[in-house]
């Protein structure tokens, strides 16, 4: 039994390969809706992911073979991201509630609930192999493109931040034995605010960008979540080169205003080796 992704009527979902009968489009009909972070139960009998099918992001669980379908976070409070716990007793995951997003643990009947502290703006959460530790990201502030990385006790005690704290430590992940943590730190500096985005396009200007082109080629979403994809062109330095890639941005609406919740820039020029991005563990 594999995941597959499939796109029908600009919309991306997660079904179940080899289950259409009982897949999830099959049971309600094709909409501008996504399922993903699929999270596997341990013992293999549940699958835990996040759709927003009723309207809104929430958490959900299935069974492998596409039945028992069951919501698990209340309408209202967001819930994103689910994970198993290493003993399967618990799902933590990232919820807003009255305005504030942090990390949540709940039974997997959905009853339970509790937040845990010292994880404002914590995401992508993991349980360490053992069950001892919760790894987990965290924006400095909403919207920011400056992340952290956390460990902390499942219980929230004991947190402690890893990484070089000057830089952007992103994508956290546990290596199998759960001995290390692995990273990315983005040595690039935060840009927030009209000011210092105002100051990063003069430098860009005066370090030599005589042209940047943008062309989105997809564009798709509903009422609170949208993404765009498309091709970029940037043309730089006395020769004048042109470097292309392409983009994707996921757009989130928070309190009436539309926000970038994550995006991606891949150029399609060879990889450098001059440290801007680097691994850690």
């Amino acid at each position: 039994m594999i995941f597959a992704r499939v796109a029908t009527k600009a919309t991306w979902a997660l079904v179940l390969a080899g289950t259409a009968s009982t897949s999830l489009f099959s049971q309600r009909p094709a909409r501008a809706i996504y399922y993903s972070v699929p999270s596997w139960a341990p013992d293999g009998r549940t699958i835990a992911f996040e759709s927003n099918r009723d309207g809104e992001a929430a958490v959900y669980t299935i069974r492998p073979d596409g039945s028992r379908l069951r919501r698990l976070t209340p309408s209202g409070a967001l819930g994103e991201q689910p994970n198993w716990s290493t003993d399967g007793r618990f799902l933590v995951y990232t919820s807003t509630r009255d305005s504030v997003r942090q990390l949540h643990r709940m039974t997997p009947d959905g009853r339970e609930v509790v937040t845990l502290p010292g994880t404002t703006n914590g995401f992508l959460a993991a349980y360490s192999p053992d069950g001892r530790w919760l790894l987990f990201a965290a924006q400095d502030r909403r919207p920011s493109n400056q992340y952290r990385v956390f460990v902390m006790r499942p219980d929230g005690s004991d947190r402690r931040s890893l990484g070089d704290m000057t830089k952007s430590n992103e994508d956290p992940r546990w290596t199998m034995d759960g001995a290390q943590v692995v990273f990315t730190e983005v040595r690039a500096a935060a840009v927030t605010g009209v000011r210092e985005m105002h100051a990063f396009t003069v430098e860009y200007i005066k370090a030599g960008i005589t042209e940047f082109r943008e062309e989105t080629t997809d564009f798709y979403g509903n009422a609170e979540l949208v993404v765009d994809a498309g091709t970029y062109g940037v043309t730089y330095g006395p020769e004048h080169v042109t470097e292309r890639g392409k983009y994707l941005n996921v757009w989130k609406q928070e309190n009436g205003n539309w926000k970038i919740q994550s995006n991606i820039w891949n150029s399609d020029a060879p990889a450098r080796s001059d440290g801007e991005h680097e691994v850690h563990f």
